[in-house]
């Protein structure tokens, strides 16, 4: 007897769950676990990913001690470390290594770590590029978006309003969520050219030097795990390394 009413529970049991089934609805939801451990080690780590996927060869480099390691001379090379803490024979290297050929995407220094390393950055002023200055907290609320109220999407990206970046080869237009760092600005005699800017300033500047270029960026966030998937900002970093087989960071 007990035998029965317990299959008779199963048996409704059963049924309950196929009506839920039939009737009821599949939700497919999203839940973010956070970055793996090795994007915490890597923060550039989908930036490489992204560069790999799409045929270039993308390792990180480390600066150890005084030396320095170089892509090929026809690589490029992102820089987002102080050039004015190399070594004088580092600093030679790499800008041989660039006037040979290579291409190195980097930042400007600012006035302070001019300061702090006792030295000018020589290959910005070299581009018409002056320290950047840095905004007081009133004047990065003010230039942060302009009148535009900025708008995001559900992973966070800013999508509105945008940076533009018109690259010339190909002719294309990339957005950039809008940053809120300070741009750098150019000299007179700057001979490159401007490929992102707004109101703050130049953004995004590229000049020939030797055989080699120099692109010069106001802001790498961008190329972080946080940010690299947003708007256009992985397809800038590719588009910038060009035709470079190896794209080393």
């Amino acid at each position: 007897m007990i035998a029965r009413v317990l299959w008779a529970l199963v048996l409704v049991g059963l049924a309950a769950i196929v009506v839920a089934l039939y009737r009821g609805e599949w939700v497919r939801d999203e839940i973010d676990t956070g970055l793996s451990a090795e994007a915490l080690r890597d923060p550039l780590l989908a930036s490489r990913r992204f560069l790999e996927a799409n045929g270039r060869s993308a390792r990180a480099v480390e600066v150890l001690g005084m030396g320095l390691t170089l892509p090929p001379r026809d690589g490029a090379l992102l820089f987002l470390g102080s050039r004015l803490g190399l070594s004088d024979q580092a600093t030679n290297a790499l800008e041989a290594w660039e006037r040979d050929g290579g291409h190195l995407v980097t930042l400007p220094s600012t006035p302070t770590e001019e300061v702090l390393f006792g030295r000018r950055d020589e290959l910005m002023h070299a581009l018409g590029v002056s320290g950047m200055r840095e905004l007081d907290e009133s004047e990065t609320e003010m230039l942060k978006y302009g009148a535009e109220e900025p708008v995001f999407d559900r992973r966070g990206c800013q999508v509105a309003p945008v940076l533009v970046a018109r690259l010339p080869h190909p002719r294309e237009r990339l957005a950039v969520g809008t940053p809120e760092h300070a741009r750098q600005p150019l000299a007179p005699e700057a001979r490159g050219q401007v490929l992102a800017e707004d109101a703050r300033g130049v953004f995004l500047y590229t000049a020939a030097h030797g055989a080699g270029r120099v692109s010069v960026i106001a802001d790498a966030d961008l190329w972080t795990n946080d940010d690299a998937g947003c708007v256009d900002h992985a397809h800038l970093l590719l588009r910038l390394g060009g035709d470079a087989p190896a794209v080393w960071i």
